[in-house]
C-alpha cells in the first residue's frame, strides 16, 4: 500500500486473518514506483527459496482477479520465470480498446521488445532468483524510478534479461 486513501489496508486486513498476508504500507504517499521497489526488496530479503518462490504483482482494488492466480502459478511451476497476464479485450468498453490498440502502436514504435504481450499490464509474477539478480546488479539504486504504469513495465524490462523463460496467459476480462 503506497499510502493511498483508497482503502487499500481496510481491504487486505480481513485476508490476514485466514492467510498469511502481510501488509507493507508507507505512512506518507510516494507513489507506485517506490511501492514496487520496497516489495520487490522486501520479498528478495525474506524468501529462503528465491528459486522456488514468487512474487505476484496485482491490483488490490481487485481490478485482477484473485481467481487467476492458479493459472499464474501453473506456468510458473512449468519453468516460467516472469508470468504476464493479458486481458481480453473484445468485451472490453471502446475507450479501453482504442487506448489498448494505441499501446501496441506505441510499444512496436518505439519501446523496446519484451517477450510479454502486454507490457502495460499490472498483473504478474517474477520468480524471487530473477528479482535477486536485478538487485546484485543495480546496488542502492532503485529497481524502479517510474510511477504509475510505467513502473511495472520498467520492472519488466530490468528483469527480462535475467530471466531464461517469460510467458503471457490470457485472461477473461
Amino acid at each position: 500500500d503506497d499510502g493511498s486513501t483508497d482503502g487499500t489496508r481496510e481491504t487486505l486486513e480481513p485476508y490476514s486473518e485466514v492467510i498469511p498476508l502481510t501488509i507493507l504500507r508507507g505512512e506518507s504517499r510516494q507513489g507506485y514506483g517506490v511501492a514496487l521497489d520496497k516489495l520487490v526488496r522486501e520479498v528478495s530479503r525474506r524468501t529462503r527459496y528465491a528459486r522456488r518462490d514468487a512474487l505476484i504483482v496485482m491490483q488490490a482494488d481487485f481490478t485482477d482477479q484473485p481467481e487467476h492466480i492458479p493459472e499464474l502459478v501453473k506456468r510458473f511451476e512449468g519453468g516460467a520465470d516472469i508470468v504476464a497476464a493479458r486481458q481480453e479485450m473484445t468485451e472490453a468498453p471502446a475507450p479501453v480498446r482504442r487506448l489498448h490498440r494505441f499501446a501496441e502502436w506505441l510499444q512496436r514504435a518505439g519501446l523496446p521488445k519484451t517477450d510479454a504481450a502486454d507490457p502495460f499490464t499490472t498483473y504478474r509474477l517474477y520468480r524471487i532468483s530473477v528479482l535477486r539478480e536485478l538487485l546484485k546488479t543495480i546496488g542502492d539504486k532503485p529497481a524502479v524510478t517510474s510511477s504509475g504504469w510505467a513502473a511495472n513495465m520498467e520492472l519488466l524490462l530490468k528483469t527480462r534479461p535475467f530471466a531464461r523463460k517469460i510467458e503471457n496467459v490470457d485472461l477473461a476480462p
